[in-house]
C-alpha cells in the first residue's frame, strides 16, 4: 500500500507539473504582440568583466551584462526575456560612460537586438537609453527603443533597472 502512495504521489506532482507547463506556455501564446506599444518594465543584471587602469583616477571596464526584464503589466513586451549586454566603461573621475549593445531573447527564441549608451557616477544612479536595430521571428523589424534608469544593489556588479519603451512593427 506504502508503495502505491509514492506512485499516486510522484504521478500527482508530474501531472501537475505538466498542467503548470502547459498554462504558461499557453500564456505566452496566448496574445499576439500588438504593432506598435509604450509600457515600462523593470528588470535585474549581473555584471561580470575586467577592469584595467589607464591613467590617473581613470579605469576601463569591459565585460557583460546578463539579466531578465518583467513587463509592468505581467505579459506583453519585453515580458520574461533574457537579456546579454557586452559593454565597456570609461571610468574617469568618478563617472561612468558607459556604450554597448544587447541581444534580448523570449521564450519562443525570438530575438531583439539594440545598441545602448549610459552615464552615471560610481556608485549612484546609472541612466541612458537604447535603439533597437532589429530582431528576429515576431520581431523582425522592430523599431524604438527605451529610457533607462539603474541602481547598484550589493558590492557585486548587480543592478536593477526601470525602462520605459516605445515600439513600432513593420
Amino acid at each position: 500500500m506504502r508503495q502505491l502512495g509514492s506512485k499516486l504521489g510522484v504521478m500527482s506532482a508530474v501531472v501537475l507539473l505538466m498542467m503548470v507547463t502547459l498554462n504558461v506556455a499557453g500564456q505566452a501564446a496566448d496574445a499576439p504582440l500588438a504593432k506598435s506599444g509604450t509600457g515600462t518594465i523593470h528588470s535585474a543584471f549581473k555584471g561580470n568583466g575586467t577592469t584595467t587602469e589607464i591613467g590617473k583616477n581613470r579605469m576601463y571596464w569591459t565585460g557583460a551584462y546578463w539579466g531578465l526584464s518583467f513587463n509592468d503589466e505581467g505579459k506583453g513586451f519585453l515580458h520574461q526575456m533574457a537579456w546579454h549586454c557586452p559593454a565597456i566603461t570609461d571610468i574617469h573621475n568618478g563617472m561612468m560612460t558607459t556604450k554597448g549593445a544587447c541581444t534580448l531573447t523570449d521564450a519562443e527564441g525570438d530575438k531583439v537586438y539594440g545598441d545602448w549608451t549610459g552615464k552615471g557616477t560610481v556608485g549612484g544612479e546609472f541612466a541612458g537609453n537604447l535603439t533597437m536595430s532589429d530582431g528576429t521571428g515576431k520581431f523582425t523589424g522592430i523599431q524604438g527603443g527605451w529610457d533607462f534608469h539603474c541602481w547598484g544593489v550589493g558590492t557585486d556588479a548587480q543592478l536593477y533597472c526601470r525602462q520605459t519603451y516605445n515600439y513600432k512593427l513593420p
